[in-house]
């Protein structure tokens, strides 16, 4: 999931349109909806599966190990720039 996708296709609506549209919504609504109070927003409301791979995320970030990994890989690119795709075809062993 790209979270930042996920977020920028929700909807803002109002708490008064909320409840008119509440059983539509569960129903069908696939993006988040953020509730508004008085242009304000107040919640969010997102798809059970969503708020699973937030929670999937934010515990990888905690993950000190991960982070550590991720930063050395990430200085290491900058330092020698990557794999050309030959090589890392061989290195996957896709190529004979």
């Amino acid at each position: 999931m790209n979270l930042v996708t996920l977020l920028q296709n929700g909807e803002f609506m109002g708490v008064k349109d909320l409840q008119e549209s509440l059983c539509r919504i569960v129903r069908e609504e696939k993006n988040p909806i953020f509730i508004t109070e008085r242009g304000t927003p107040v919640k969010v409301m997102l798809s059970y599966q969503d708020l699973l791979e937030i929670i999937d995320l934010v515990e990888e970030l905690r993950d000190e190990k991960l982070i550590q990994e991720i930063t050395r890989a990430r200085k290491n690119y900058r330092k020698s720039g990557g794999i050309p795709l030959s090589r890392l075809g061989k290195k996957l062993g896709l190529e004979g």
